[in-house]
């Protein structure tokens, strides 16, 4: 099985280059201005992270749940052979990885621990979110109604910003209905819940805003022999340009 296309991160990490955009609607005609604030860009960073985390957790679900299987099949083999007493010597192995496997599982899926307290984290996130949205949504609304000729860009921004929020918050509480075994067969955008984010992302941004510049923070050798996700690198760049960006 390839997680690769159900990542819960495809579904829900904002990629950098989105989440750091610069737009020209700042006070002055020729200065940039980030696009989303502080508490936005910590929010969506946490919800990268927990995104992989996820991956990670459900790839050490499908071993463990491969190892347990193959465990009972090559032990129904072996005891249904019982001339072969060399074959019968390997029963204790079996029994130890069928119970390193059962081990593993027991931690992911408990309550303290794993897939829930990460889904915890992440319904937090989306509560927050779901507030970034709401004022994003006044504020293009107050916009449009008070400037109509001049707020143009800033109110399709606000919007555009509000919408994204909307749907990584629906994406987390789908997330948590599907765990939850909860009925979903009532939604009719399922398609939509499980589009690569930054598809999503592409189509709201790609004719209003210029994406700021990638840039390399890491150095080659610290590349070379560190393995980080792609949501960690995307974090790590994040927080080093936050440091420099002024306060509000």
């Amino acid at each position: 099985m390839n997680f690769s296309s159900c990542s819960i991160e495809s579904m829900l990490s904002i990629p950098t280059k989105f989440i750091l955009l610069k737009t020209q609607s700042g006070p002055t005609a020729n200065q940039l201005r980030y696009l989303f604030s502080r508490s936005e860009v910590s929010t969506l960073l946490q919800v990268s992270m927990l995104a992989s985390e996820m991956d990670v957790i459900l790839s050490l679900v499908f071993e463990a749940l491969d190892r347990s299987k193959k465990c009972k099949v090559y032990r129904q083999l072996i005891e249904s052979d019982r001339g072969n007493l060399y074959l019968r010597a390997l029963l204790p192995l079996l029994d130890v990885h069928a119970e390193t496997a059962a081990n593993a599982l027991n931690q992911v899926t408990s309550e303290s621990f794993g897939i829930h307290q990460i889904l915890m984290s992440l319904d937090a996130c989306a509560v927050e979110l779901k507030k970034f949205s709401e004022q994003n949504w006044n504020m293009a609304e107050q916009l449009s109604w008070m400037m109509p000729d001049q707020s143009h860009l800033l109110s399709s921004e606000k919007r555009a910003i509000a919408e994204l929020e909307d749907a990584v918050a629906e994406r987390i509480f789908h997330l948590r209905d599907i765990s939850t075994i909860q009925d979903t067969a009532g939604s009719n955008d399922n398609d939509n819940l499980f589009r690569p984010i930054d598809e999503f992302c592409s189509s709201l941004f790609s004719k209003m805003i210029m994406p700021m510049a990638p840039q390399k923070i890491f150095t080659e050798q610290s590349d070379a022999n560190t393995n980080y996700s792609t949501s960690q690198l995307n974090a790590a760049e994040a927080l080093k340009l936050l440091g420099d960006k002024p306060g509000p």
